[in-house]
């Protein structure tokens, strides 16, 4: 519902991880709420704003226990850049962690990792067209580390050093985070967007910037931009901590109130013109492989809601659109679309302007089939108005999810919260609780009915006139056509008169009575973790922990063994399509449709699919309403069924795949990496093909499944704020009444567990046609089998020193790569098959510097081990992860699930902590080289463009001209 466009939301998100936003609960009394009256505030923040502006936002919460998070929010990003600024404002937000008056340069990363925390998980920071985020997420509310916290902000707003030095040296840091974006895929953005609305800003000032401005900024540039747009006026700090608000806002007012004291600069001009004349955007590029067509219209931007008036009309526009969005699924999920994809969206975007789209995917060689489609759905919804029973629906799926973040939030995550706070604050709207927010919806959804949303649906989808926007391959049998063509195409389908749907009754419930129980044939408990386990007497395992350290949260794990596991040459990708039933969630007797209509209001998610050695069922949510997510997995351990229109989709997602990977670097090393890591007759961890994809059906995988469910062993964990119980009451009922099983065990299917060596030579060197300049680095070694907890975790210690490492040298000093990635992957599945891997894009002509520097690095390593000061810090960064996983039910359930299956022992998660701390130096450098064997024995996957990759762009007709200036403000 509301979603943005696809190329707005992508070119809105490249920098690290974007603030969470979601809405989530406060402890509060009903409020009251009045039709005409003005939205209420969280009355738990405590707010204020500085003699110099800054306004601060601060809460007192207990999850974590003991920890803060904060956020510094700047109110300008790329669209106050200049012209010769382009990039400048992403630029800058790397800088602030380059030198400030209080954080010489080169210090602030490991300052914050002396501390235990992770450089890109506990210290990051994003930028997009409007703002730019700082984030810190501290271990602990002593005074001396929220004092150094709140002063690192205050040197970030007003203090940076802004070096010329430190600013070359960043440029190619800033070079190799764009070439990480460089795809068909980003090309079509780039392409797209200066001509979605011509002549404004908002084509023209995409975050990351361009090379050339990249390269030739000056350090006057930076000055000029930081000095205008980083004042306090213009930021607010976020703060949600498990202490005294009194002491965050005493520091707020310590640090920040020595800024200047300045109006608030005013955002340039967007030289914004909505244009009212249909005009058409086609794109093609011979490495995309599906079509992707977007209808949309734009209109004036709505401003902030502020009173419950507000409210209700952005309800409304969420109910039309998400109505819509439900009748284009069930059609998709009966096979009657053409396209994969489809649906509609309205947003306003960065309070410039309000865009209403319509949108579907698919065939390339049916893009002409998909226009139709789409556009006569939109068209009988404006003509004869959305189904009643979607628009309940949709308003149901947003009260329950309203009532569970009332339900929730006592425990939520204090980084959840502040996505509340800022999302709210950072669009000038009031920051609701979430109880506030459920008062307001049950006064106003009982209001909304069908015939307004139809009305608002037809307003904003009128269409009269619109931009019609196409990205195709490049491809024989794929026609491009001229941007008069597709206008002429898109009014042609707008034109058509279709009936209106007839109306189905459907299903009316998902089991007519509840299956016979089984029981349990026995239990015990392991004292010191809480865990209880069990088994029934068909066999099923059982694991269970009660956690309310998230109230009112709930899941439920169920594995079921067996899988790709079984597969040959023969049957390769047969698991995949029958992982499709229990995703896609049907049964013989109830189509996929019927069940999500079943289960609308719900408060549970459920997923499933297929991994290589187990089919998987996971529920999560309530547990008030976990019984009915238990239900809908009775129901696929007992009859799943694979729709002929799942598999259809499934295999046509997978060809276009497919066709991708060997114009794509990231493609190719999909093909490529599993043969330096497994032996080459190892079919079951190689890529599908198109012979392998072609041979399937849904008959060979619906028996292939069937056969299984009904014979392996089945290990179902349970961890949450449910009754011990009433969890085993549910496993008995649903899960105890299955057929007879052998239990699963460790040794369960070692036969087929059992795989050659690899190819003496492991190394691939492969230059691919593409025109993405973008080449792939693998380079690792073997590593330990998880079982071997010893060496798991010495080798974790070695990882988490060498990604530091790595971070220094071929990040920060030699800027070979934006954003190195070294992880230990133990083997699970096959024994003899784990490996501590590094992978990373980089600049083709940097490929042999970057592998020659991590053997460097390697050997270096291999040598002397880990520094005292290197292990003190991972050992503060291990035992701070640890400390706050381990009061997390998602770490219990993730260590639970398949425990039996993997062979994991309780006393060994418990040992954990001690066990790292006690790691020493000697003993890290021991572990290492036991697989470590010297950089001449590395394995190396690299894939490399032709040196001479250029954007492939398909020609296309000229760029609109650019339409007149907006007046200024």
């Amino acid at each position: 519902m509301n979603r943005p466009s696809l190329a707005l939301f992508l070119a809105s998100t490249f920098v690290f991880a974007n603030v969470v936003s979601a809405q989530q609960a406060a402890l509060t009394p009903a409020t009251a709420v009045k039709a005409d009256g003005q939205l209420p505030s969280d009355p738990r923040l405590v707010t204020g704003t500085l003699d110099n502006g800054l306004k601060y936002y601060v809460m007192k919460h207990s999850n974590p226990p003991g920890r803060a998070s904060l956020r510094l929010h700047v109110s300008t990003g790329s669209l106050n850049e200049t012209d010769r600024q382009l990039g400048i404002a992403h630029f800058l937000e790397h800088m602030a962690f380059n030198g400030s008056e209080n954080f010489a340069a080169g210090t602030v990363i490991n300052f914050f990792q002396s501390m235990g925390m992770q450089f890109g998980r506990d210290q990051n920071a994003s930028t997009g067209f409007d703002r730019t985020m700082y984030m810190l997420d501290l271990p602990d509310v002593k005074p001396e580390t929220l004092d150094k916290g709140t002063l690192f902000f205050a040197d970030v707003a007003t203090r940076l050093s802004l070096l010329p030095k430190e600013i070359d040296a960043e440029r190619q840091i800033i070079l190799e985070e764009k070439r990480t974006r460089d795809s068909a895929q980003w090309r079509s953005i780039m392409h797209a967007l200066p001509r979605m609305i011509p002549g404004s800003l908002y084509g023209e000032r995409m975050p990351i910037g361009t090379e050339e401005t990249i390269k030739t900024m000056t350090p006057q540039d930076f000055k000029d931009y930081y000095t205008k747009w980083y004042v306090p006026s213009n930021m607010m700090v976020a703060v949600v901590a498990d202490c005294d608000p009194a002491i965050m806002v005493d520091l707020i007012k310590k640090h920040f109130s020595s800024g200047p004291k300045v109006a608030r600069p005013v955002d340039q001009d967007m030289r914004l013109t909505v244009t009212n004349s249909d005009r058409a955007i086609v794109f093609a590029d011979k490495e995309l492989t599906n079509a992707q067509i977007q209808i949309m219209r734009f209109d004036t931007p709505v401003g902030p809601s502020l009173t419950i008036s507000d409210m209700r009309k952005d309800l409304v526009d969420g109910i039309a659109t998400g109505a819509f969005d439900r009748a284009i699924e069930a059609k998709v999920a009966a096979g009657k679309m053409t396209f994969l994809n489809g649906g509609a969206g309205t947003n306003s975007q960065l309070g410039m302007f309000r865009e209403s789209s319509i949108s579907a995917s698919g065939k390339p060689q049916d893009w002409q089939k998909m226009l139709g489609e789409i556009t006569t759905e939109v068209r009988r919804s404006t003509l004869h108005g959305l189904s009643a029973k979607d628009v309940d629906a949709v308003k149901s799926e947003i009260l329950s999810g309203a009532e569970q973040a009332v339900q929730t939030e006592s425990t939520a995550a204090s980084t959840a919260i502040l996505g509340r706070i800022l999302a709210a604050a950072g669009d000038g709207e009031p920051v609701m609780s979430p109880q506030q927010r459920l008062d307001a919806l049950k006064a106003v959804l009982p209001t909304i009915t069908a015939d307004e949303c139809s009305k608002r649906f037809t307003e904003l989808f009128d269409l009269k006139t619109a931009v019609f926007m196409i990205t195709l391959p490049v491809k024989e049998g794929v026609e491009v056509p001229t941007e008069a063509a597709f206008v002429a195409a898109g009014r042609k389908a707008l034109s058509v008169t279709p009936e209106a749907d007839s109306l189905s009754n459907g299903a009316t419930e998902l089991l007519s009575k509840a299956p016979t129980p089984g029981k349990f044939a026995e239990i015990s408990q392991h004292q010191a973790s809480d865990v209880y386990g069990g088994w029934l007497e068909n066999g099923v395992r059982f694991n269970y922990r009660f956690m309310d350290y998230k109230k009112d949260e709930v899941s439920v794990s169920i594995s079921i063994a067996g899988s790709t596991l079984h597969e040959t040459a023969a049957n390769r990708g047969i698991s995949e399509v029958a992982g499709l039933a229990l995703g896609r969630q049907a049964t013989s007797k109830l189509s996929s449709t019927e069940i999500r209509d079943l289960t609308t209001g719900k408060k549970f998610n459920i997923r499933g699919g297929a991994g290589l050695d187990n089919f998987s069922i996971s529920l999560s949510g309530s547990p008030e309403d976990i019984e009915e997510g238990m239900k809908v997995a009775y129901l696929l351990l007992t009859d799943a069924k694979i729709e002929d229109a799942a598999f259809d989709q499934w295999k046509t997602r997978n060809l276009q795949t497919i066709e991708g990977r060997k114009n794509s670097p990231q493609g190719t090393l999909v093909e490529l990496a599993p043969q330096v890591i497994y032996p080459p007759d190892e079919v079951r961890t190689k890529a599908l093909t198109k012979e392998q994809v072609e041979a399937l059906n849904v008959a060979d995988a619906q028996k292939w499944l069937s056969s299984q469910l009904a014979t392996a062993p089945i290990e179902v964990t349970i961890v949450g704020d449910l009754d011990r119980q009433k969890a085993m009451d549910l496993v008995a009922t649903y899960l105890g009444s299955l057929p007879k099983r052998e239990r699963i065990a460790t040794t369960t299917f070692a036969s087929e567990r059992k795989t050659g060596k690899p190819a003496a030579k492991r190394v691939i060197d492969k230059t691919i046609d593409t025109k993405t300049d973008q080449a792939i680095v693998v380079v690792g070694f073997d590593g330990p089998d998880l079982t071997n907890v010893k060496d798991v975790r010495t080798m974790n210690m070695a990882v988490r020193v060498l990604n530091t490492r790595m971070i220094d040298k071929v990040r920060e000093k030699e800027a070979l790569v934006y954003s190195p990635q070294f992880s230990l992957n133990p083997a699970t599945v096959l024994p003899g098959t784990g490996t501590a891997i590094f992978v990373a894009p980089t600049d083709p002509t940097k490929v042999d510097r970057l592998v020659e520097a991590l053997g460097e690095i390697f050997d270096e390593f291999a040598k002397s081990g880990p520094t005292d000061d290197e292990l003190l810090t991972a050992h503060k960064q291990f035992a701070q992860t640890l400390e706050k996983s381990m009061k997390e039910p998602g770490w219990w359930a993730g260590r639970l699930n398949n425990m039996t299956y993997r062979g994991i022992q309780l006393d060994d998660m418990l040992s954990e902590a001690k066990d790292m701390e006690k790691l020493t130096s000697s003993e890290v450098l021991a572990t290492f080289n036991t697989y470590y064997k010297g950089k001449d024995a590395m394995i190396k996957c690299i894939v490399r463009p032709p040196m001479s990759a250029a954007p492939a762009v398909a020609p296309a007709a000229p760029v609109p001209p650019a339409a007149p200036a907006a007046p200024a403000k």
